[in-house]
């Protein structure tokens, strides 16, 4: 036998009498970071197309206010379900921070 076939013969060995354990937990630590990397990617991909979407398809608010050094932008249905509302909420650098879709109650009369 050669060296090379010793060598493998060897490597065959040790996986099977206990050395896989930790030879599979790093391959499957490997196999972590490369799908953590993948979804890493396609959130940033996913954030991206977000952001060019609203840049170039933001509908006009139905109405806006002023809070807390930013600007909320309200959204509301025709009157069928009035009680509906998307808010809208940017900084004082015009940057979206966070969105909420609310359901006012309805008053009673």
């Amino acid at each position: 036998m050669n060296k090379l076939s010793l060598k493998f013969v060897a490597f065959l060995f040790l996986l099977q009498t206990g050395c896989s354990g930790p030879l599979a937990t790093l391959l499957e630590l490997a196999r972590n970071e490369k799908l953590k990397e993948k979804a890493y990617r396609q959130e940033t991909q996913n954030f991206f197309l977000l952001k060019k979407y609203i840049q170039e398809n933001f509908p006009k608010p139905s109405f806006k206010y002023t809070q807390g050094g930013g600007e909320c932008w309200v959204y509301k249905p025709a009157p069928l379900d009035a009680n509906q509302r998307i808010y809208l909420f940017f900084d004082q650098n015009n940057c979206l921070i966070k969105w909420e879709e609310k359901y006012l109650s309805k008053k009673a009369n």
